[in-house]
């Protein structure tokens, strides 16, 4: 008799998790970007990138490579992936509003252009994390 349990267990870990990595590619024509999973160095396919937004309203902003993403694999299926969401992290840190000195604050929304794009070789410098004022 076959236990259900032991198959349950057997197979845990074996749907795919969400996970981080960098843009190595990107096609702006389909809205895709290939992406190198972190820390495993593995190179995906082409993955849809998730849009702000779509419909009557569209607003598109195809990252960077470099950029530092989550990919989020539909019904846990690795071959059938989405880069979901850009992350800053230490090399690539939140832009800083000419008016009031500080990152955007809850109920605010910043949008800046020209801020250059992630290092692609990754030898740049970590950025300074933000520490709180004392």
């Amino acid at each position: 008799m076959t236990d259900t349990r032991m198959i349950a267990a057997g197979m845990t870990g074996t749907l795919a998790q969400p996970g981080f990595g960098l843009v190595s590619a990107v096609d702006p024509v389909n809205h895709a970007v290939r992406v190198v999973a972190q820390p495993s160095g593995v190179e995906t396919g082409w993955l849809p990138y998730a849009a702000m937004q779509v419909g009557s309203l569209r607003i598109a902003c195809v990252p960077d490579i470099g950029t530092h993403v989550l990919v989020v694999h539909v019904e846990g299926d690795a071959e059938h992936g989405v880069a979901a969401v850009p992350v800053y992290d230490a090399v690539v840190m939140p832009p800083v509003s000419p008016a009031t000195g500080k990152p955007a604050q809850p109920g605010e929304m910043l949008v800046m252009a020209g801020c250059g794009a992630p290092p692609a070789d990754g030898a740049a410098t970590p950025g300074q994390a933000a520490r709180p004022k004392r």
